[in-house]
């Protein structure tokens, strides 16, 4: 056998299938199927060991991580003595993957060829036995990006290519075995198993003091250790394990007794270098709750006291409290501050006291978590004037919508609505555009995003009960997103590539961001088009599909109002041929409540002469958009002035031309200078901007008080409202919603309260 395979070489050598010295070396193997586990499943792999070290057979990890974040392709130039590896490209097979023909003894033939990856040189160890060439699977994962871990009692390889989120930001990855933690260079994170094969997920206390961090990539824990790890909205600093103490820029952080610290509470101290430490530093993990409590301090009674016994305030001005401890405690302690009468004054989670409307009241001042603590009270005087001629109000949810909201989040949020002074609360369903041609409409089923859904049935009847068991009124609504469509509209190197990603992206949403605007316009120059008539059939056939199921589960939960439309444009409403008369009487067949419409200022005035539907409807949803002022930050009277000629000239005529009641909805900011900007996204992070609450306030007091007797006004909604008390995202991961429009907790939840007629 033996001279056989050198003959083989010999004959590969002289007709040049090799050419000379591309191979050295010549060490005897035995190939075997072992079982490895890739992305969760066990699966035969063809493997040889050479100098004690384990080699797979290249095409078979192609093979298995085919169709995952990490797949790759191989194409041999053997004449040249060239492999090709292409990344994040689709395998195509070529047989043989994990079989086993010859167990009999082979020389493994060092390959002294060159790699290319995507086109560029690059460096492998590798060795071909019976034509079939070999890795270490290790020097592969940190090659393409995916996680090789092994384990130590039983020898098993987990491979996992299905992370793309995750390597993203981690690097460089290293073969772990359990137990142990190595580092391949200063720059890359610490991965391994825990030392006991422990399937646990988070963070983990291992002793007292020492607090790891374990994700698992379906193949079981991996303990993880980076400079940073974002969770659920707050930063922790590890080494090796969680750090208690830590200096940033100079800069002496005050963590917390989890060894933690907000985001919003990092940005005020670190300031503009706050940008600078999340490009250099973070790296994002969501939805891993807290780590373990470094120290129970139960048996210490702290002493509060604040650096003010009172204050003194007019409507929407602010006064910071300082608070502090006796004993100085180890780690920072979060202070929670409780208003006797928010429509009076009100204090954010920093401290800062609000003026909200004349009065006195008391804030107090508690610790988190120790009751047993004595409250520090604070008088607070405010001057001004009363709210006269008060309205219906209502809040409308944000529209993303993750299984946290049905199961932790809703209840409280619909109850801190109430205690806000909501009459209505509304709920958006996201809808999702899932082909273009033909056009097709459903439920938000995940393709490309983990960070909405459409709201399940069970989980809106849950909805509307906790609103009607408060007396609060239901209205439903949807919007129709294009996400789904963005993965299949991406190239394979847009996948890989970010700018080309960002430009692709830029693209697919000014493509479909006009979609409904070009057919509309198409039928508005000819009504008799062939082609912008069965868009528009295929549209409205859509559409209808879903306004009908969500129809049928407003009539069975006792919903007081659907609204059709959204919030964006509505380029539909100038389609003729009855189609929007037909799409209200089919929903009246099934729907006995109120039935309203999108009317959204700015965008759509051209569109509100051609409502030929309006006769139909009980209420017009007039939805506010950017910019709002000509100034940046307009003082209450500037934007009260402001806001006043648009209500009499141009949404005041609406409902004399229709007779129908106004439901007015805004979604003002609580960020510096944006009175007069365009929007921007609070779900992701907006560090060049700046909080500031009072503008939000100043703005819904403004169009409170030019609303006082305008008497066709049923209601006025605030469009946004977060899911979670204290400015995080649902999901967990770093956003701007401080600075956007939800007034959950921030003085303008307290301005709609002080002028709610509840």
């Amino acid at each position: 056998m033996k001279k056989f395979i050198s003959i083989i070489v010999l004959i590969c050598l002289m007709i040049g299938l090799f050419p000379p010295n591309c191979f050295a070396g010549e060490p005897v193997v035995t190939p075997q199927l072992i079982i490895i586990n890739v992305n969760g499943e066990n699966v035969s792999v063809l493997s040889v060991k050479i100098k004690n070290e384990q080699y797979l057979k290249l095409r078979d990890i192609a093979y298995y991580a085919n169709g995952s974040d990490r797949q790759f392709n191989i194409s041999e130039v053997k004449k040249k003595a060239i492999v090709n590896i292409y990344s994040n490209t689709p395998y195509k097979s070529i047989g043989n993957q994990a079989s086993l023909k010859n167990n009999k003894p082979q020389k493994a033939l060092l390959f002294k060829g060159k790699y290319f990856l995507d086109e560029k040189a690059t460096k492998i160890n590798s060795y071909y036995v019976g034509n079939e060439m070999y890795v270490k699977p290790a020097e592969l994962g940190k090659l393409l990006n995916f996680i090789v871990t092994s384990g130590k009692k039983t020898g098993q390889y987990y491979i996992n290519t299905n992370h793309s989120a995750i390597t993203k930001k981690i690097g460089v990855e290293t073969a772990m075995t359990y137990g142990d933690m190595k580092q391949s260079d200063k720059n890359s994170p610490w991965v391994g198993y825990d030392y006991s094969g422990r399937k646990v997920l988070g963070w983990h206390q291992l002793w007292p003091g020492d607090v790891r961090l374990f994700l698992d990539f379906g193949s079981g824990p991996v303990l993880v250790c980076y400079k940073v790890i974002v969770s659920n909205g707050r930063f922790y600093f590890l080494d090796d394990k969680l750090v208690y103490k830590k200096e940033i820029n100079g800069v002496k952080i005050p963590l917390e007794a989890d060894g933690g610290i907000s985001a919003r509470r990092l940005e005020q101290i670190l300031g503009s270098y706050y940008e600078t430490f999340l490009k250099e530093s973070v790296y994002l993990t969501i939805n891993l709750g807290m780590p373990a409590k470094q120290k129970n301090d139960k048996n210490i009674t702290y002493k509060i006291s604040s650096n003010k016994s009172s204050v003194f305030l007019g409507v929407l001005e602010k006064s910071q409290i300082i608070p502090s401890l006796t004993p100085t405690p180890e780690m920072a302690k979060k202070f929670i501050y409780t208003s006797s009468d928010a429509k009076v004054a009100f204090a954010d989670e920093t401290g800062m006291v609000y003026g909200i409307g004349p009065g006195t009241c008391t804030i107090s001042i508690g610790l988190e978590g120790r009751s047993d603590i004595p409250v520090k009270t604070i008088k607070v005087s405010v001057n001004g004037d009363a709210a006269l001629a008060k309205k219906s109000t209502g809040f409308i949810c944000f529209d993303y919508y993750d299984n946290d909201v049905a199961n932790v989040f809703q209840e409280p949020t619909i109850q801190a609505m109430h205690q806000d002074g909501a009459q209505w609360v509304s709920y958006i369903n996201t809808l999702s555009y899932t082909n273009e041609n033909p056009i097709r409409i459903d439920g938000v089923s995940n393709k490309n995003t983990n960070i909405m859904r459409e709201i399940r049935k069970n989980e809106f009847g849950a909805f509307v009960k906790a609103a009607k068991i408060r007396g609060m009124k239901v209205a439903a609504q949807t919007q129709i997103m294009y996400d789904e469509l963005l993965k299949d509209w991406m190239s394979n190197e847009a996948k890989s590539n970010e700018a080309l990603f960002y430009e692709e992206s830029a693209k697919f949403w000014a493509y479909f961001g006009s979609l409904l605007k070009n057919n509309a316009q198409k039928w508005i120059s000819d009504p008799n088009n062939v082609e912008a008539n069965k868009f528009w059939d295929e549209w409205f056939a859509q559409y209808e599909k879903n306004i009908l199921e969500y129809a049928n589960w407003c009539e069975e939960y006792k919903v007081d109002l659907l609204i059709i439309g959204e919030y964006q444009s509505n380029p539909f409403y100038s389609i003729g041929g009855g189609r929007m008369e037909k799409l209200i009487k089919d929903i009246r067949n099934v729907y006995s409540g109120k039935i309203g419409a999108v009317c959204t200022y700015t965008t759509q005035w051209d569109e509100v002469d051609k409502m030929s539907f309006a006769g139909q409807l009980d209420y017009i949803n007039v939805v506010l958009q950017e910019p709002y002022s000509t100034k940046e930050n307009p003082t209450i009277e500037e934007y009260q002035r402001e806001i006043e000629p648009i209500l009499t000239g141009k949404i005041e005529t609406l409902y004399k031309k229709y007779q129908k009641k106004i439901i007015i909805t805004s979604s003002y900011k609580s960020a510096q200078n944006q009175g007069n900007k365009e929007w921007f996204e609070p779900c992701t992070v907006q560090t060049n901007i700046k909080q500031d609450f009072l503008l939000q306030a100043r703005m819904y007091e403004g169009l409170f008080r030019a609303l006082q007797n305008k008497t066709w006004v049923e209601s006025v909604w605030a469009n946004g409202y977060n899911w979670v008390e204290n400015f995080e995202h649902a999901d967990g991961r770093l956003n701007a919603i401080d600075k956007g429009q939800s007034v959950r907790n921030k003085p303008a939840a307290k301005v709609f309260l002080k002028w709610s007629n509840k």
